[in-house]
């Protein structure tokens, strides 16, 4: 598994100019970004959910959500969430996960990814 950014796949272009300044942003990107995974917590859902993270991210993505009681049960739930950053605090806080519900009783067990970049 890679924790940086995916090239851009086409990078061959008619104009000579256009292909440099795509691997240039290629490169940039590359180097730059990465993926890095939160450790895993259960909670119930909440909105907000508080992330705690050295640092304010570009994006979160919650890549699963399974039910602690029933980690086999499959949920439906996840993907690209919207947050604000609370820097004093030093943590994203997750304004809504898609699919998810609040006002349950049932602990959630969560994992989540954010985008970041190394030299921040």
């Amino acid at each position: 598994m890679t924790d940086r950014a995916p090239t851009i796949r086409d990078k061959n272009f008619p104009d000579p100019r256009l292909a440099d300044a795509m691997q240039v942003i290629d490169r940039y990107i590359r180097a730059t970004l990465q993926w890095i995974p939160v450790p895993e917590f259960d909670a119930l859902y909440t909105e907000p959910l508080a992330i705690s993270l050295e640092q304010e991210p570009f994006g979160v993505l919650c890549a699963r959500v399974r039910q602690v009681n029933a980690l086999e049960a499959p949920i439906i739930a996840g993907g690209i969430c919207p947050f604000k950053w609370d820097g004093p605090r030093r943590r994203a806080l997750v304004l809504r996960v898609p699919g998810m519900t609040t006002g349950t009783t049932t602990m959630y067990r969560y994992n989540f990814a954010v985008v970041g970049t190394l030299n921040a």
